[in-house]
């Protein structure tokens, strides 16, 4: 009777341990796709001797490895296949040629105060506008109903992700008009450099820079503004240590960040057997 209890107890513990076995590895490169790219470079912050127990770092410090690994994870202990998951959303941006802006799609609309609800980010959020924050934006696409195509697929795979990480969800209300996203509707971004949050509305134009079609690159407030000017404005590092910085250094930092993530994205496209062709002809309107 003692062993037969003893091993309902193993039996039990075993059930009530997840199998992650068949979870997405950690995104490192593989030799047959990465070329010249360095494992340094592609890798996320899961190692394999320990990735099962990993937890994602905040989202502002989160590499698209980190974001699609936890990202696919989730999915699957709802019961998705992750695989499955991943293909439907490459392909609801297949038009585009790349593989989604996953990672960008969730970051833009938690900046953006969240989904919430369908009702809400309706009302809130104007997804064309989102859109052109995303890779996989281009000018003359033929997306006439990408509201809907977004709405669609953030509902379907983002918005329980997003209920669970409710840390990700930014609160803060804009420093110009003091008002939070259910008081006043639209984008907001944050000042590259004190990170003040502002509505797209309350900023000046000019000081919206869009260097890359019409995605914001950057914004400056007018005091970072003046201290910019003036060869004094200091911003946090990854390292967390201030260093002084110029309008035109924030943007190539920024930029090769942008590049950099894009070729992550397609690294990880490529490592899960699928094609990508540089040389895709966009649909034009």
């Amino acid at each position: 009777a003692a062993a037969a209890a003893t091993a309902s107890v193993a039996v039990a513990r075993q059930a009530s341990t997840p199998d992650t076995s068949h979870y997405p590895a950690p995104l490192s490169p593989d030799a047959k796709t990465s070329g010249e790219v360095t494992k340094e470079r592609f890798t996320g912050t899961a190692t394999s001797g320990g990735w099962s127990e990993w937890t994602r770092p905040a989202l502002d410090q989160c590499t698209p490895e980190d974001f699609m690994l936890d990202f696919m994870r989730f999915c699957d202990s709802r019961g998705d296949d992750w695989e499955v998951v991943w293909d439907s959303l490459d392909n609801s941006m297949r038009r585009s040629g790349r593989p989604m802006d996953a990672l960008g799609f969730y970051t833009e609309i938690c900046s953006r105060g969240g989904f919430v609800s369908r009702e809400s980010a309706k009302r809130r959020i104007k997804m064309p506008d989102a859109f052109k924050a995303l890779h996989n934006y281009y000018v003359g696409h033929t997306y006439t109903d990408i509201g809907n195509n977004m709405l669609n697929t953030y509902e379907r795979y983002f918005l329980p992700y997003e209920k669970l990480h409710p840390e990700d969800v930014n609160e803060e209300p804009c420093i110009h008009c003091k008002k939070a996203h259910d008081e006043q509707w639209g984008g907001m971004v944050a000042c590259d450099g004190c990170q003040a949050w502002y509505h797209h509305d309350c900023c000046k134009a000019s000081a919206l820079w869009r260097r890359r079609v019409e995605m914001i690159t950057s914004y400056l407030c007018p005091e970072c503004s003046t201290s910019e000017i003036n060869g004094t404005l200091e911003v946090a590092g990854a390292d967390g240590r201030p260093a002084k910085k110029s309008r035109v250094s924030i943007e190539a930092e920024k930029g090769a960040r942008m590049d950099d993530y894009f070729q992550r994205h397609v690294h990880m496209h490529l490592r899960r057997g699928r094609k990508y062709d540089p040389n895709y002809a966009k649909p034009q309107r």
